[in-house]
């Protein structure tokens, strides 16, 4: 076995034969060795364009989503400032669904201009609406088929009417009505109405400013028109104040984050 293992593996101890026969292996194994060396560095080689590749994507994709994000940025700026061609509407344009709404600009229909003002009054008229401006600058159209009636008067207020005895209002002063008769005008300073709502039942007012203080001074006079009956107070954290009168209105007040809703109620 010893002499055995020396002839196959100890070149000193082998043939000539022998040795030229473990030369060629050697050579052998020398070729297969450079060619695997070969393939890897080839291999190598190409996985580096991939890795620049991926860069390249990544460079790609960052550009598309700067230009995305300019076009939805950018674009829609330039159009409102007129600098997208005669088919992007004016910033100016008047919105009749936001009249319509009762979400109306406190800006003056009278005081856009001709080409603005022509456009509204043609749609308008294709909604029904007849649009007359009054000489102090403000505006009434009503549609003859259902009876609606919109106002905007001169401070920009907007007034909404219907044929069935409801009315909305947004900004202006403190409305004229059968229910605000029977209620004192808030005196506080600033005061301008958000939102207002009147049907045959009942009445509300949305308002903002008042402090609790300031509503506390005017339930005094709430009660002075005879607001008394079954009254209740909350002063914590929210300001409250409900009670009837004589004639069994229910008026209820309430105030909290600087916003106060005042509803007046007729008898069941």
């Amino acid at each position: 076995m010893q002499n055995l293992f020396k002839e196959t593996f100890d070149p000193f101890t082998v043939g000539e034969e022998k040795k030229q026969e473990l030369k060629d292996k050697m050579r052998e194994a020398e070729s297969v060795v450079g060619v695997a060396a070969s393939q890897s560095t080839r291999r190598t080689s190409k996985e580096k364009p991939r890795f620049r590749w991926n860069k390249r994507l990544t460079l790609i994709a960052a550009s598309m989503a700067a230009v995305f994000v300019f076009c939805a940025i950018f674009i829609p700026v330039m159009a409102s400032r007129g600098g997208g061609g005669s088919d992007v509407p004016s910033v100016d344009a008047i919105s009749l669904s936001a009249i319509l709404s009762g979400n109306g600009s406190s800006k003056l229909i009278s005081s856009y201009d001709e080409k603005a003002i022509e456009a509204f009054v043609k749609e308008a008229r294709e909604e029904g609406f007849d649009p007359v401006f009054a000489p102090d600058g403000g505006m009434q159209m009503e549609n003859a088929l259902t009876g609606r009636v919109i106002i905007q008067a001169p401070d920009g207020s907007w007034t909404l009417a219907y044929g069935d005895g409801w009315t909305a209002q947004t900004g202006g002063d403190w409305p004229d009505n059968e229910f605000t008769a029977l209620l004192p005008k808030p005196g506080f300073p600033g005061f301008e109405v958000a939102s207002s709502r009147t049907d045959s039942e009942r009445f509300n007012v949305t308002f903002a400013g008042a402090s609790f203080e300031q509503l506390r001074a005017y339930v005094e006079q709430v009660k002075e028109k005879g607001f008394t009956i079954d009254a209740q107070t909350q002063d914590f954290g929210a300001y409250q104040y409900s009670a009837k009168n004589a004639q069994g209105y229910s008026l209820f007040i309430h105030s909290a984050f600087n916003v106060t809703v005042i509803e007046l109620e007729k008898p069941f």
